[in-house]
């Protein structure tokens, strides 16, 4: 299956997907991940889209544990994602693709153990599918490799797609049941 049609169909699997049940899985997901990312003192995470696990409340609970989280800006110009510390007080504003990003940013270089990704689906090795704009592709290609690329994914996420050699591959995922 091609990539449009692999989000496509991951789409009308969310659009049939019961309220309720959607709702059981967020916070197995949570759960899970909590649990998983409790051990790491720095992380790189995202301001979901609502159709992805939601990260708002998560990036949240790390911050009142301790953990160091980063989230992207986007720089669209030159098609790269670029990562800032954000604490409980940090201010928010959607960019041009809707996405929330810290309004004021720090001038800490961004430094961290683990990096949890977005994706629409994912292949059955692993392979993220995302949204086609190629920007976590390309960043994770720089990562230092000891750096864990973790995703978080409901069971309906895992499809088959034509995946490419650069497709970036996750070395987790966390998943529902």
């Amino acid at each position: 299956m091609n990539k449009e049609d692999a989000r496509s169909e991951i789409k009308r699997r969310l659009s049939i997907l019961n309220q309720s049940e959607k709702e059981k899985e967020t916070k197995i997901l949570f759960s899970r991940a909590i649990e998983y990312f409790g051990e790491y003192n720095s992380i790189a995470s995202y301001a979901s889209l609502s159709d992805e696990f939601p990260t708002e409340e998560f990036n949240k609970l790390l911050i009142e544990k301790g953990t160091e989280v980063f989230l992207p800006k986007v720089n669209l110009s030159i098609k790269q994602l670029d990562f800032f510390s954000i604490d409980s007080s940090t201010e928010y504003k959607k960019n041009s693709l809707g996405i929330n990003e810290p309004k004021f940013t720090k001038a800490k270089k961004a430094s961290f153990e683990a990096i949890l990704i977005p994706m629409i689906g994912f292949s059955e090795s692993y392979k993220r599918l995302g949204r086609g704009g190629g920007f976590y592709d390309r960043y994770a290609k720089k990562l230092n490799e000891r750096i864990i690329k973790i995703g978080i994914a409901y069971k309906y996420q895992k499809i088959k797609f034509d995946d490419q050699e650069f497709d970036m591959k996750f070395d987790q995922i966390i998943m529902s049941d």
